[in-house]
């Protein structure tokens, strides 16, 4: 059993196994049989069809790929920044910190001065 319908369709529009013709339409449809003209003309169709169709899926798939790709590469410099936003942060809360507590210290002292 053939799961490519390209191949599928293929082997059915070919003059058939030992006919030497290895693609292509039979050019000796019978009006009267079941393959006419307009058999052979839609089989024709759809094959054309499924190609454009591996085509569009092909090319969207890359396309995905290269949104993926992108998406991982705005992530990191996002992740980037933010990390560094971050470690500044808590840099200026540590330089500040002895600040705070001098601050804190001194009013003490003066509450402590004052109330005397």
């Amino acid at each position: 059993m053939c799961h490519d319908p390209v191949h599928h369709l293929s082997s059915q529009t070919s003059g058939g196994p030992g006919s030497g013709e290895d693609s292509g339409l039979d050019d000796s449809a019978d009006p009267l049989g079941g393959r006419t003209p307009e058999v052979d003309a839609a089989i024709a169709e759809a094959l054309t069809a499924i190609r454009s169709s591996t085509d569009l899926r092909q090319a969207a798939a890359k396309l995905l790929a290269a949104a993926e790709d992108m998406l991982k590469s705005v992530m990191s410099a996002v992740n980037s920044g933010l990390s560094r936003k971050i470690a500044e942060t808590n840099e200026l809360k540590v330089q500040t910190r002895p600040s705070l507590c001098r601050l804190t210290l001194i009013s003490s002292l003066v509450c402590w001065l004052v109330s005397k």
